[in-house]
């Protein structure tokens, strides 16, 4: 998995820290295709979000991350 830093991430909404997206190439743990995950950089929060086999682009999984209840 490669950890990217993006600035266009929120940061976490429980704890405030930054967030990385991971990106996973395809056959990297048996992965059909490329896939990218959203998570809290604060190991002792946990706060992540996914998609089954993850989000096929960048752009999406940084959507689903700065989603904000109003």
């Amino acid at each position: 998995m490669t950890q990217i830093n993006d600035p266009k991430l929120l940061p976490c909404p429980f704890c405030g820290e930054d967030a990385v997206i991971g990106y996973f190439k395809a056959n990297e743990q048996i992965r059909a295709r490329d896939a990218y995950y959203v998570g809290c950089s604060n190991d002792h929060c946990g706060c992540e979000i996914e998609h089954s086999g993850g989000f096929r682009t960048l752009e999406e999984a940084i959507g689903w991350w700065n989603r904000r209840t109003k």
